[in-house]
């Protein structure tokens, strides 16, 4: 809302104050394959005015799914061929939602995608990256987190990725390879843990609350850590993995990545959950190019407490 009385006076509603245009949309144009579920688009603007797009799909044979991406014109018509970002067929994690694919425009045109790859293990994954060159296909992927051969597979996933003003590429994630492994607790299924949670989660598919008891790793921690990675070379490969926060990440809330001065100052929110399940949204913000980072400062000081992950960043 706007208080007119100390708006400047260009901004002031008057007799004279034009009247809001309406907004004219094109036809719709359908994209993917209606008969596998195409779900989880993102989007955002490429570097000569078009629009980049991505969605995922189910796979055949596989829990999993495919993620695509499409390069619309400013008329809204496909321009060239829909690209598959993942080579290996189905190793785009099937909980999309705040967690699906999200990519970034390089400096150079290019694409970088980010996503989250299941392990076989309940509730374990990989977060891998795929590089694509202006209007070309992805290559092949590769995995982010540097500790996917770790004694105890855990969870990576719900990433961010963005490319800065001086053209380095930052991707972080929500990560639990610092948390304490106590063993594995007794099998309940997805309703059974979440019996006493007067709140359904509806980015979780019907067909997990039906699922089976399966056993979940117990932990001393109950959160998770965001850690990071830059890339020097426009998205192509990515440096060393590294915490910027403690273990105070809810663990299934995306992040945000961005900038100020130039790229020099970079600034990151995520949900932060106190002892108390104080759970609500700060900041962090880095002067060295993303090497430490501040203590985090609340965005809005509300006092949400909840003893279960919203799901939404």
């Amino acid at each position: 809302g706007c208080d007119a009385t100390n708006a400047p006076e260009s901004f002031a509603q008057t007799d004279q104050s034009p009247t809001a245009t309406d907004v004219v949309f094109d036809e719709i144009v359908s994209l993917g394959n209606t008969d596998k579920n195409p779900a989880d688009q993102y989007l955002q603007s490429g570097n000569d005015g078009q629009v980049l797009l991505t969605w995922s799909e189910d796979s055949e044979g596989v829990r999993a799914r495919n993620a695509f991406m499409a390069t619309l014109n400013s008329n809204g018509n496909l321009a060239g061929e829909v690209r598959r970002i993942n080579d290996l067929p189905g190793e785009v994690h099937w909980y999309g939602g705040d967690n699906r694919l999200k990519f970034t425009v390089t400096a150079d045109g290019g694409v970088t995608a980010v996503y989250a790859s299941p392990l076989a293990e309940f509730k374990t994954g990989v977060v891998k990256t795929a590089h694509a060159e202006k209007g070309g296909n992805f290559a092949p992927s590769v995995i982010l987190n540097d500790d996917e051969r770790g004694p105890v597979p855990v969870a990576h996933a719900f990433a961010a990725i963005a490319t800065s003003p001086n053209g380095k590429v930052y991707a972080t994630w929500i990560d639990s390879r610092s948390r304490t492994f106590t063993g594995m607790g007794k099998p309940e299924s997805t309703a059974e843990r979440r019996k006493g949670i007067k709140m359904r989660d509806l980015t979780i598919p019907e067909s997990v609350m039906q699922m089976g008891p399966r056993a979940r790793r117990n932990f001393v921690e109950q959160n998770s850590q965001l850690w990071m990675a830059i890339s020097d070379d426009g998205g192509k490969t990515f440096g060393e993995n590294y915490p910027i926060t403690e273990i105070v990440v809810c663990a299934c809330c995306v992040p945000t990545i961005s900038f100020l001065d130039g790229g020099d100052t970079v600034v990151v929110s995520y949900r932060y959950v106190a002892k108390n399940y104080l759970r609500d949204n700060v900041v962090i913000r880095s002067s060295d190019g993303g090497k430490t980072f501040s203590e985090p400062t609340y965005i809005s000081n509300d006092g949400w407490i909840a003893n279960f992950c919203p799901h939404a960043g």
